[in-house]
């Protein structure tokens, strides 16, 4: 449906987009993740017409949106920042756009309530949208920016603002929206947790480039490489080095190790290599190969289990783990070929 070909963007004589390109399919969600000056959401205000690229073009159905003014291209956007109007009440925020293309009333009405009760807002319609909390004017966004009935929606950090259990809640409210309208999305974030929720397809930017994209599920069992897989909280990475084929063993700080490779890549003995070592890879008290013993350094508790921090001779590594440990404790187990991987 959305051809994005080759979007270049500068900014104060610096590139902010570079060859930016990707398709978006019906039904589709797709999440731009990156840091904080990545080119997300200039990225997103180039889609929806707000600012114009240097280069490259935006498609519809093949279609060239170059020379369609903003509200010809039917494609909706729901801001962090709400960007609702304060002198209004919920109905009214909700109806304006409708209202500013010339919609009859009675339609206005209808379509207005039945977004509303999409998210819940039907019994607040009348009131203020100064008297609502965070939560509840991001509902009164998403009704609006579902109510013309977008061919495509655009969030921009739409959950940036709230607190923890706000943004989980409202992220599965969006996620079922989207199934049932099945309108194509591409959702901003910095969030990996929300990322990993909501997209069908992850598209990871660094230094206004795609780095690497994927479904999230691939993306997390094989980083591209070390910066991706830091950037995915996966920081246990260490230097290795080739020494047996078949099964493929690298040997290490910590010992030699197996590996279940992801890809079929030609390694040669004595290749120096990063390692990857999943945070769910040990197996605590499993004998067999990839056998490792250490002492516990931290543990954070997760609400499911616990983030367990392992000192193993001058190298710590970091598990998640559903066993309840102390700090001190001895620690001994096995790696999980599969949670092993190399960057």
């Amino acid at each position: 449906m959305l051809t994005v070909e080759n979007i270049e963007k500068m900014y104060e004589g610096k590139p902010l987009l570079r060859g930016i390109s990707f398709e978006l399919k019906q039904g589709e969600t797709i999440c731009l993740l990156g840091r904080s000056g990545s080119g997300k959401s200039t990225l997103l205000r180039i889609i929806v017409g707000i600012e114009l690229p240097d280069s490259g073009r935006i498609l519809w159905a093949g279609k060239d949106m170059a020379n369609v003014p903003i509200h010809e291209r039917n494609f909706g956007l729901m801001f962090q920042d709400y960007a609702l109007f304060p002198h209004k009440n919920v109905f009214n925020n909700v109806a304006f756009g409708l209202r500013m293309i010339g919609v009859p009333a009675d339609q206005v009405k209808k379509r207005v309530e039945i977004e509303l009760d999409k998210v819940g807002m039907l019994n607040f319609s009348r009131r203020r949208v100064t008297e609502l909390s965070g939560g509840e004017q991001q509902r009164v966004a998403l009704a609006r920016a579902l109510v013309p009935k977008p061919r495509l929606l655009l969030l921009d950090e739409p959950l940036g603002a709230l607190d923890k259990t706000l943004r989980g809640q409202l992220l599965q409210d969006i996620h079922t929206l989207l199934l049932e309208t099945g309108i194509p999305a591409i959702y901003v974030t910095h969030d990996q947790e929300e990322a990993f929720r909501i997209a069908d397809r992850l598209l990871i930017l660094r230094d206004g480039e795609i780095v690497q994209s994927g479904a999230p599920q691939s993306i997390y069992r094989d980083p591209k490489d070390t910066w991706v897989a830091k950037f995915l909280g996966l920081n246990n990475i260490l230097p290795a080095r080739i020494v047996r084929f078949n099964p493929l063993t690298v040997e290490t700080d910590i010992g030699e190790l197996e590996i279940e490779p992801f890809r079929e890549i030609q390694y040669k003995i004595g290749q120096e290599v990063d390692l990857l070592i999943r945070p769910d890879a040990l197996i605590i008290n499993q004998a067999g190969n990839n056998q490792i013993s250490g002492k516990v350094k931290d543990v954070f508790f997760l609400g499911e289990g616990y983030h367990v921090i392992v000192k193993l001779n001058s190298t710590t590594l970091e598990f998640d783990l559903a066993q309840e440990l102390k700090i001190g404790d001895a620690i001994q187990g096995s790696l999980d070929a599969n949670s092993v991987s190399i960057l």
